[in-house]
């Protein structure tokens, strides 16, 4: 209807989140790639608020939450593999943290949010020349960004 009335419709994007750092626009329209970002929780929030006015967006958030506790299987390890342990436990919560966040805040201002559970069946965790020659992106990336776009990949 707006474009009825003279008004050009607007551009349709999927914000793509791997918390805490990765961000990846996908533009819906054209079905591309616009941008991949490697940024801090407050930027993600940032970019949010300033596109939210301009674009029809939806936001899909990788949701650690989603996945069961991290559970402790063997205490006999190394002093070495329980501080591997404890700093994975740490980024853990500190990503399911950030990933409440940014889904609340989304709720709060009205934008749909998607928040999608992490799993083995996804296609995420791609290397640069697969990522590359899937989704026809040739600029740079790193393994969060590259989740981000995956995670908004072709909707």
């Amino acid at each position: 209807m707006a474009e009825a009335e003279g008004r050009p419709r607007r551009k349709r994007f999927a914000i793509g989140i791997d918390p805490p750092r990765g961000l990846a626009a996908y533009n819906r329209d054209t079905q591309k790639l616009e941008r991949l970002m490697s940024v801090t929780f407050w930027d993600i929030i940032d970019t949010l608020d300033l596109i939210r006015g301009h674009y029809d967006i939806t936001v899909v958030c990788e949701a650690p939450q989603k996945n069961i506790p991290v559970w402790v299987t063997d205490k006999r390890g190394s002093d070495k593999n329980k501080f591997i342990y404890a700093r994975v436990c740490q980024d853990v919560g500190r990503n399911k943290q950030c990933a409440i966040l940014i889904i609340e805040w989304c709720e709060r201002h009205k934008i749909e949010c998607i928040a999608q559970k992490p799993g083995r069946s996804s296609i995420t965790k791609l290397n640069k020349e697969d990522f590359d020659r899937i989704t026809g992106w040739h600029g740079t990336s790193n393994e969060h960004t590259r989740d981000a776009a995956m995670l908004v990949w072709g909707l």
